[in-house]
This record gives C-alpha cells, structure tokens and sequence, in this order.
C-alpha cells in the first residue's frame, strides 16, 4: 500500500485550513449596498488598531511581525458605552511585492488564538501568499489577549 508523500499531507492541511475560513452565505445576513468604507474610515464605536512590536514572539525570518489592540464596543446598540479590547498580530513579508490586502484568519473555536494561528502561519505558508498578503490574525473576546 503506498503513503502519501509528506508534500501532498502538507498541501491537503493548507487546503483544509483555508476551507475552514470560508463560510457559506447566511440568509439571515443584512445585504451589503453602496461602496465600501474608504481606506481609515472608522465605525462607531471601533476604534483603528495601533500597531506596536510583539514582544510575546520570536522574529520570523523575512516577516516583520506587529501586535496590536483594537476597542470594540461591548454592545454594539450602544457603541459609545463600554468596550473591550481585541489582540491583533499582523505578518508582513519583508519581501513583500504587489500586496493585494490582508488575508485575516482565525482558527474557530471555542478557544482558538488567531494571533498564535497568524504568527505560525507566517512561518508555514508559502512564499507567494506571504508576498502578497500581510496576515491578520486576532482573538476572539475572551481569548488569549483579549479581553474577556
């Protein structure tokens, strides 16, 4: 009986992996009209990541790794009231080349660091995806970082 080589076994978890990211449609889903948000717009209530070093992890070679915290509102009714923090890792390629956006990921749950899942990922997947994407990755509340 023949094995799988262990290329193919790598090449069937990435697939697998990213599958598990994509999520059909839901009909309970709002439609989605009018443009996208422009570039550095905010939503009410969200405020935009500040991205600083990551202390917590050991450098990645040619990937500049930066963490950072995004505040989400606790009750999006009220997205003036309290909030909580997000933990946010973000991976870039320091070789980086027709960047195309952000591929965020989040390995789902219950317990599931995304910023652990975007720090390994930036060592584990190939060259072309890391060169055009920087990887986003965060923790759900309750999570790793963030806050519960």
């Amino acid at each position: 009986m023949r094995h799988p080589t262990p290329r193919l076994a790598v090449v069937a978890a990435v697939v697998l992996l990213l599958a598990g990211c994509v999520s059909p449609p839901t009909r309970w889903a709002a439609p989605i009209s009018g443009d996208p948000a422009p570039s550095g717009s905010t939503v009410a209530g969200v405020t935009p990541p500040v991205w600083g070093p990551c202390d917590d992890y050991r450098d990645v070679p040619n990937v500049t790794l930066e963490c950072g915290v995004m505040k989400v509102p606790q009750n999006w009714t009220a997205p003036n009231g309290k909030t909580f923090d997000i933990a946010l890792l973000k991976a870039k390629s320091s070789r980086q080349s027709r960047r195309i956006g952000s591929l965020v990921v989040n390995p789902g749950g219950p317990g599931g660091s995304g910023v652990d899942l975007a720090y390994y990922l930036s060592q584990g997947l190939p060259e072309d995806i890391i060169w055009k994407f920087d990887i986003v990755g965060f923790d759900p509340r309750g999570v790793g970082k963030s806050s519960p």
